[in-house]
């Protein structure tokens, strides 16, 4: 598949959906492929066809963090890994396929703001019962861990660098 036929798929979800989008969007040396406003957030998006190389992407992610609060990776199976082991985990992926002529998408990961995605890593080393004291929950609540992280991230990366730097405390003095 080429990068046209890719980025032709995303201009007819783009237009289905009602997003603004534009193509080509050049920073210095380096040009992102689309930019669009994507749960209203300017969202960079870097397409990599089987016809592209990655030899490109550091310097590019480098240059788009600073540009964009989400960034999206649109690529092929051939890619696939390259971009998983060279991408930040607040970077979206989506893989795009050719079915019998037709390309589709599938969302493997969800775009973030990098700096609720760093909160959220280190939001993720603390335990359960850890998150559910911080968060004032009940020792037997039902809520899993995934939930209990995203709230505590709603509270913002201060509060919870506070609460893993008191739980690594308390675990040494344990």
């Amino acid at each position: 598949m080429h990068d046209s036929e890719i980025r032709n798929h995303l201009h007819s979800v783009f237009t289905a959906a009602n997003v603004g989008y534009v193509d080509e969007l050049t920073f210095g040396d380096r040009r992102i492929d689309m930019a669009a406003m994507l749960d209203g957030v300017l969202t960079g998006i870097e397409i990599k066809s089987a016809q592209d190389s990655l030899k490109r992407l550091p310097g590019q992610k480098r240059r788009f963090r600073s540009r964009f609060r989400q960034l999206v990776m649109v690529t092929e199976q051939k890619h696939l890994a390259g971009v998983l082991a060279g991408l930040p985990p607040w970077w979206g992926i989506w893989v795009a396929s050719d079915l019998a002529g037709v390309v589709t998408l599938e969302y493997l990961r969800a775009p973030r703001d990098p700096k609720k995605a760093q909160a959220y890593l280190l939001a993720q080393a603390l335990w359960v019962a850890e998150l559910k004291a911080e968060l004032g929950l009940e020792p037997g609540s039902s809520l899993r861990k995934p939930a209990l992280v995203e709230l505590l991230v709603e509270q913002g990366r201060a509060r919870v660098e506070a609460a893993l730097l008191a739980a690594v405390q308390a675990r040494k003095s344990v």
